[in-house]
C-alpha cells in the first residue's frame, strides 16, 4: 500500500461526495419543470413533439428519485463508518459488501453503535462527532453543537430505518425493475359481498410496486406491495445526506493535510417538516 496519509489524501482530494445528489437534483428538476424539460428535449432532438414524454415517463422519474436515495444512504453510512476501519478508506469503500453494510446500518438503527464503530463510540451523538467532525470539533459543547449532534443522530436513524424497510424495493431497483401502477394507485373494497359496490379507501399520487419475499424454513411467502412515494421527500433527504458527506470529506482532507482554521458547518434540521413529507400509504396483496 501507499503510506496511509498519502492514500487518504489522494482519495479525499478526488472524491466527489455530491455526485449522487447531483443525479437526484437533475432528475428532480426535470420532474418539477416538465413543460420546460419537454421543450428542451424537443429542441435538442429536433422532434416537434416527443411522444415518449408522457405522464408515465415523469412517474418513472419520481421512482428513480426515490430509489436513488437508497444508494445514497448506503454510500453515506459506508463513508462514515470508514473512519473506524483499519484499511485505507478508498480500499474499504471499494471492498465492503451490501450485506456487510446492511448489517452495520441495522446495528446503527438498533443503537448498537459500539459494535459498528469498533468500540470507539457508545452513542449516536458520539458517532456523529467522530465520523463527521473528528479532529476539529470533538470538544465543542455549546447549544449549537448539541443541536447539531442530536439532529444528525436523528436524521441518520431515520435514513437507517428507511434503508432497512426498503431492502426489497432497493433490490428490485438494482435489478432494473420499475413497476409503475399507473395514474394514481388506489385500493378499493367491496361494500357487501357480491354487491359490485366498491369504495376507495386509499389513493396515492405517486407509487411503485415490487415483490416482498419472506423466507420461511421450508418455503417463501411472496407479496406484491404497492407503496406511495414522494419525490420532494426523497430530494430533501438526498440534499441533507449530500451536505453531511461533503462536510465529512472536507474536514477529513483538511485534517490529513494539517490545515488550520478548518470550517466546521453545523446543522439544524427541521424534523417536523421532513416527517410531514414522508409518505406512509402502502398495501400488499398475495402474489
Amino acid at each position: 500500500f501507499r503510506p496511509r496519509e498519502v492514500a487518504e489524501s489522494r482519495f479525499y482530494g478526488g472524491y466527489d461526495p455530491e455526485f449522487l445528489f447531483r443525479k437526484v437534483e437533475l432528475l428532480y428538476t426535470a420532474y418539477q419543470h416538465r413543460d420546460e424539460f419537454k421543450r428542451f428535449v424537443n429542441a435538442a432532438t429536433g422532434a416537434e413533439n416527443d411522444e415518449s414524454l408522457t405522464d408515465q415517463y415523469f412517474r418513472g422519474l419520481a421512482v428513480e428519485i426515490h430509489c436513488s436515495t437508497f444508494q445514497q444512504i448506503e454510500s453515506l453510512f459506508a463513508l462514515l463508518i470508514a473512519v473506524f476501519q483499519n484499511l485505507p478508506h478508498w480500499l474499504y469503500l471499494s471492498r465492503y459488501t451490501n450485506e456487510e453494510m446492511l448489517g452495520k446500518i441495522k446495528g446503527f438503527a438498533a443503537g448498537h453503535v459500539a459494535d459498528i464503530s469498533g468500540g470507539a463510540c457508545q452513542t449516536a451523538s458520539q458517532f456523529v462527532t467522530k465520523a463527521i467532525y473528528a479532529g476539529v470539533a470533538e470538544a465543542e459543547t455549546g447549544p449549537r453543537w448539541k443541536r447539531t449532534r442530536e439532529d444528525l443522530a436523528w436524521f441518520l436513524s431515520e435514513m437507517a430505518t428507511r434503508y432497512i424497510k426498503g431492502r426489497d424495493e432497493y433490490n428490485a431497483y438494482k435489478h432494473g425493475l420499475r413497476m409503475l401502477p399507473g395514474d394514481g394507485a388506489q385500493l378499493l373494497v367491496e361494500v357487501g359481498r357480491g354487491t359490485g359496490d366498491f369504495r376507495r379507501i386509499l389513493s396515492m399520487g405517486h407509487s411503485l410496486s415490487y415483490l416482498e419475499v419472506e423466507k420461511r424454513p421450508t418455503d417463501y411467502i411472496t407479496r406484491e406491495v404497492t407503496k406511495e412515494i414522494n419525490p420532494e421527500d426523497s430530494f430533501q433527504a438526498a440534499y441533507i445526506m449530500s451536505e453531511i458527506a461533503t462536510t465529512a470529506c472536507k474536514i477529513r482532507l483538511a485534517v490529513i493535510r494539517g490545515e488550520k482554521g478548518v470550517e466546521t458547518p453545523t446543522f439544524e434540521i427541521d424534523r417536523a417538516s421532513l416527517v410531514r413529507l414522508k409518505p406512509v400509504a402502502r398495501f400488499a396483496l398475495p402474489f
